[in-house]
């Protein structure tokens, strides 16, 4: 079987979720060539399906041995660094990948996710800001980007951004919750009342889950 289509059944293993088996092909893909920088690379990613952390690290380390900038291995390490809550790591790859390629966004998405979550809210703004320029119809970066304002205590922005959300997919149920937390529904107050109704058809919906 030729190399390249090792590497491909190995990749649909992946995608299907079998580590083990991925993790074993990989293997023998590298006792034929060591240093093959997709199968490190897949060591990797199935170590991390195994919950194997501290191990993909080293099968990502070796990669870059191959290629110091090759931008999915640098991801990928630098969501083992994250899940090991190395944090500072994680954050050099992301700015590594950023300064390789500025429109990379899973590395603009990892990053601000990142800033986010280590309460980082003026970065993880701006990278959300930016992911949103290269995609207006993205609707996680406008949820975060609401939310982060709500946080600080600016309800009139948040507003807008749940508005955009909602403009853009009328059933997403968590922006829906968001902004009737900065909503006072009032008799004077249309807009409101107008939401109000939303929510109300929506409930009608079956094909809604609980939550």
């Amino acid at each position: 079987m030729k190399l390249i289509t090792k590497l491909q059944d190995i990749e649909k293993l992946l995608i299907n979720k079998n580590y083990k088996k991925a993790l074993k092909n990989c293997i023998i893909v590298l006792k034929e060539e060591p240093n093959n920088i997709h199968a490190l690379n897949f060591s990797g990613l199935s170590l991390q399906g195994l919950n194997e952390i501290k191990e993909s690290v080293k099968y990502f380390k070796k990669a870059l041995l191959e290629d110091q900038n090759y931008i999915p291995v640098l991801n990928n390490l630098a969501m083992s660094y994250k899940s090991l809550e190395e944090i500072d790591s994680a954050r050099k790859n992301y700015k590594k990948i950023i300064s390789l390629n500025e429109n990379y966004i899973p590395a603009l998405n990892n990053l601000a996710l990142l800033e986010y979550n280590y309460s980082n809210h003026n970065d993880a703004f701006e990278i959300f800001n930016k992911l949103i320029n290269l995609n207006k119809k993205d609707e996680r970066s406008l949820f975060y980007l609401g939310k982060i304002k709500s946080e600080q205590g600016n309800f009139k922005e948040p507003y807008s951004y749940f508005k955009k959300i909602l403009a853009l997919n009328p059933k997403n149920i968590v922006a829906h919750k968001s902004l009737a937390g900065i909503t006072t529904y009032r008799e004077n107050n249309q807009d409101s009342l107008k939401h109000l109704r939303d929510m109300e058809e929506l409930i009608k919906d079956e094909n809604l889950d609980k939550q």
